[in-house]
């Protein structure tokens, strides 16, 4: 083989070998929460946690450490079940606090759906849409027990940052999400604030699959990482 096209065949093998030790996307990988949930973080004691990877299992723990979140029961989390919009109202009012905010008094704010729900629960649902982080699903209808998709939750924790005075980095790369342009901007400005601070990822490389139903574990992430933005440590 003549030495010039050996060469030439060295440094195109260097080359991809250079190219194929690069992270498939540095944009996809999430905030790294530590400062908020650290590997130390005490188990709540949940026994269905066990096919949740490190990581995981540690939002879920640092969830229930700062209040924000119980498990279904005393012994289980129920990684796997959907988040209704009831669940979302205690997620954010108990963020809410864990940020520095002060809850107003609750006012009832009209819903006709609430009404056979703990007292705990409607303060938790009045407080949310008084803050300004949800609204109703109609003028006088909360939708408690409806499941939240991916586009609602961006919405909740994207007005809760803003409130919280959360700030990110404004990385183009990472709003190179391809199927939400069916959402009004509102929306679109929520996933991508975000996805510029890396608190939510896509389900597969530019696909944010918002109209999923977003799960406990899952729900469990987004919320460290935006503790994490925030730059909260644990009470």
């Amino acid at each position: 083989m003549p030495v010039l096209r050996r060469k030439s065949v060295i440094a195109v093998v260097v080359m991809l070998s250079c190219v194929l030790a690069l992270p498939a996307s540095a944009h996809s990988v999430p905030i790294d929460t530590t400062i908020s949930c650290p590997p130390s973080t005490p188990s709540a004691g949940f026994t269905d946690l066990a096919g949740l990877d490190a990581t995981t299992q540690t939002a879920i723990n640092c969830v229930f450490a700062f209040g924000i979140s119980r498990g279904v029961t005393d012994t289980t989390f129920n990684p796997n079940g959907a988040v209704t919009r009831q669940e979302m109202a205690f997620f954010m009012t108990r963020q809410a606090t864990a940020h520095g905010l002060s809850l107003p008094p609750p006012v009832d704010q009209g819903f006709t759906d609430i009404a056979g729900l703990p007292l705990e629960t409607q303060h938790a649902i009045n407080r949310v849409v008084q803050l300004g982080i949800s609204t109703g699903t109609s003028p006088t209808t909360f939708s408690p027990t409806a499941f939240v998709p991916r586009w609602q939750m961006a919405l909740f924790l994207y007005r809760l940052a803003v409130l919280a005075g959360v700030t990110v980095i404004d990385d183009p790369m990472a709003e190179a999400f391809t199927d939400i342009g069916k959402y009004f901007d509102g929306i679109q400005t929520a996933i991508n604030f975000l996805a510029d601070g890396h608190i939510v990822v896509g389900t597969s490389e530019g696909i944010f699959s918002g109209d999923l139903f977003v799960l406990r574990w899952q729900m469990a992430l987004f919320i460290t990482r935006v503790l994490a933005a925030d730059s909260i440590t644990q009470p």
